[in-house]
């Protein structure tokens, strides 16, 4: 069993966080004033550290930016070829008649793109720590 002093930090702020989430409610809204020490802690307990492993970050696309883009470029197209150019009511209305094999099609199609963008964001992540224990 190895004994490092951040191996105790661990378990402090584990263990603080669980706290806090479990006595949240108590807390109204305010200002609150302290003073006190709060550095002595009696700990008993171990901490694990899980092993570091890569995670692929989750691209979050943004609905009504996308919906902008797609207006803008098909506004665009329509005016260079002289067709009307389409509101975002229109395309409402238009969209609750859709086949669903058109918009199965275009979710697989977005999925695709989506994953294409999302594989190169692979990012190195620290293991999981956890602390089974108390702090008095």
């Amino acid at each position: 069993m190895q004994r490092k002093p951040i191996a105790k930090l661990v378990a402090v702020h584990k263990q603080i966080g669980k706290e806090i989430k479990r006595r949240r409610a108590e807390l109204q809204p305010g200002v609150y004033d302290f003073d006190g020490q709060t550095t002595r802690f009696t700990l008993n307990g171990t901490v694990k550290v899980g092993e570091n492993y890569d995670q692929q970050i989750v691209g979050k696309a943004k609905p009504w930016n996308i919906v902008a883009v797609l207006m803008a470029e098909l506004n665009a197209l329509r005016v260079s070829t002289g067709f009307i150019v389409v509101d975002l009511a229109t395309i409402a209305v238009i969209a609750e008649e859709v086949a669903p094999e058109l918009w199965e099609k275009a979710q697989a199609d977005a999925d695709t793109a989506i994953a294409a963008i999302k594989a190169p964001t692979q990012t190195p992540c620290f293991g999981k720590t956890t602390f089974k224990g108390k702090v008095v």
